[in-house]
């Protein structure tokens, strides 16, 4: 039995995470608090001894862009990530630390790992920070590291004010749902993808120390994904030939190059199957 360590388990992908490690593993959680003291964090870590950290402790609950939002993400994103790298033992395997697409923002779609970040919002920013950090911490340490950079995480038990949270909630109370930039598009991948995909990352030695865009190339205009959640109506996978509008605003798609090359066809990518089966279950 492997000793994993889950940090921001109680968000979206952490209790996903955290459900799917435990069946198998022995997985241990840390609060938030936890990491505004070093000494205390360095204490927890060197008593769990875990072999595999995911480190998504972060935050993300932010409406409207604001400057002020700056302070709070160096606080809430930055800083753990800094102190985690900074007092992990040495005797940890890997930790997978998720970083986010926000942070590629204006340049050019769809992303790749050779991508030069250059993030537009205060979240963007603090996990291309973060990674600048931990990517210098962790190799002089010599702690083996993955940055991950999820595309759109779709699944059971997201936040309301997520915009899948939006469509469920609006779908349970009978209401058509005003979505704002319909014309969006957006990269989009499974809760459960997402978490078979970290399993089979977290042993492989050929990527770490590297980042890794998590992504199956589900490219949809987000008009049309609701239109086929509310209305059951044909949902039509974009290529990328037809990726129009402004990078970061209007496009914010990774691409799975990589990611392929490495899992090949092990993932189930049965987007269209997963959602019909999720608004079955919603609507019970």
């Amino acid at each position: 039995m492997k000793k994993i360590l889950i940090t921001g388990h109680r968000g979206f992908i952490g209790k996903h995470l955290t459900k799917y490690f435990s069946r198998d593993n022995h997985v241990f959680t840390i609060t938030k608090k936890v990491f505004n003291s070093s000494g205390i964090l360095r204490a927890k870590l060197n008593s769990y001894n875990c072999e595999y950290v995911f480190h998504l402790a972060s935050h993300t609950n932010l409406p409207e862009e604001n400057y002020e939002y700056y302070n709070d993400q160096v606080k809430n994103t930055l800083l753990p990530a800094v102190n985690l790298a900074l007092n992990a033992p040495k005797s940890t395997k890997v930790i997978i630390f998720f970083g986010s697409i926000e942070e590629y923002g204006d340049s050019k779609i769809p992303y790749t790992e050779n991508t030069l970040p250059n993030p537009i919002t205060s979240y963007g920013w603090a996990k291309y920070s973060s990674y600048l950090a931990v990517k210098r911490i962790m190799e002089d340490r010599k702690i083996p590291y993955i940055w991950v950079r999820p595309c759109l995480v779709i699944g059971e038990h997201v936040k309301p004010q997520r915009l899948f949270g939006q469509i469920f909630t609006h779908l349970k109370n009978n209401k058509k749902l005003k979505i704002r930039n319909p014309n969006n598009i957006r990269d989009f991948i499974t809760i459960d993808s997402l978490v078979s995909i970290m399993d089979d990352i977290k042993d492989n030695k050929n990527i770490y120390n590297s980042t890794l865009n998590i992504s199956l190339e589900n490219y949809f205009n987000i008009k049309d994904l609701y239109e086929h959640i509310s209305q059951n109506k044909k949902l039509v996978k974009l290529e990328k030939i037809k990726l129009k509008g402004l990078a970061g605003k209007d496009v914010l798609v990774n691409s799975g190059s990589k990611l392929k090359k490495l899992i090949g066809k092990s993932i189930n990518n049965n987007i269209n199957e997963y959602l019909i089966k999720l608004v079955k279950r919603f609507k019970k």
